[in-house]
């Protein structure tokens, strides 16, 4: 409201106004890192009040932090928001905005460096890529809804990359609008139960031997489930709807030995099952 009405307003209409004005306002986002730090020094516990942090942090011991489901951590724009260099690592319930925007360096709304991690229950909204496993192994990354940046599905991240990372369990997680979900150089992943739509590959597996893809939905993307050069590997019950670009496949499979696929529903693909060098 103008500031001319307000001095027209008798007093107790005034201080109405005035106190409407400053709850409409944005809040002021609190420092994250100093409470990541001193929880670490000291229970091991963040329990953040519902509000707005200031990223980006860096956890570099053991912590659990749990937004409840109204904690946001508000990246500045640049770099990832949430790192996590360590094991036995708890991220729940968080809200995780603005990561920067370079591929190269894998700008992300969380990355992962550790063993024994557990991501569970957040919201990825406006980050390039979502969630990053580098060399990471035993971690669960368990009901997180992400979405990347960007209308071209090749300027966005990928919503999930994992990267020589053995032994992850991907389960019940929501990734839309995202280019891929990438796993590369890693063994023995459960990824289950998990939703893929409006993205360019569904799912990317490379060099990625004894894994299990059972029980997802993939859905108005431009490719489904592609699998190069991992053996071992067993799709099951996956669902794969509207992947209908000119090289959309709703199952590839190339220079892949001893996979096991039954029981997926393949509808309105380009090609249904396509295999290359592969038995």
């Amino acid at each position: 409201m103008p500031t001319t009405l307000l001095r027209r307003a008798c007093p107790s209409v005034r201080r109405v106004l005035l106190a409407a004005a400053v709850l409409a306002g944005p809040a002021c986002a609190q420092p994250l890192q100093p409470l990541i730090d001193q929880a670490i020094n000291t229970t091991g516990v963040l329990v953040l009040a519902p509000g707005t942090y200031e990223g980006p942090v860096r956890i570099d011991a053991s912590l659990i932090v749990d937004g409840r489901g109204a904690a946001v951590v508000q990246g500045d724009g640049r770099g990832t928001v949430i790192r996590v260099m360590a094991s036995d690592v708890v991220l729940r319930g968080l809200t995780i905005r603005g990561s920067g925007d370079s591929h190269d360096q894998i700008h992300s709304g969380i990355y992962v460096e550790g063993a024994r991690n557990r991501i569970e229950h957040n919201r990825l909204d406006d980050v390039l890529f979502g969630i990053v496993l580098q060399q990471s192994n035993d971690n669960r990354v368990l009901g997180n809804h992400v979405r990347s940046r960007g209308e071209d599905p090749a300027d966005r991240g990928d919503g999930l990359r994992l990267w020589y990372s053995h032994s992850n369990r991907i389960e019940g997680n929501v990734f839309e609008h995202v280019r891929d979900i990438t796993v590369t150089n890693s063994l023995r992943n459960r990824i289950v139960g998990n939703v893929i739509r409006d993205s360019r590959r569904a799912m990317n597996f490379l060099f990625s031997s004894r894994s299990l893809v059972e029980g997802n939905l993939a859905e108005h993307n431009a490719t489904g489930i592609v699998v190069i050069n991992s053996n071992g590997f067993i799709l099951r019950n996956n669902r794969v709807l509207h992947a209908m670009h000119v090289s959309g496949a709703g199952i590839a499979l190339k220079e892949t030995t001893g996979a096991l696929v039954e029981g997926n529903e393949l509808v309105h693909c380009a090609v249904g099952l396509m295999a290359d060098s592969s038995s």
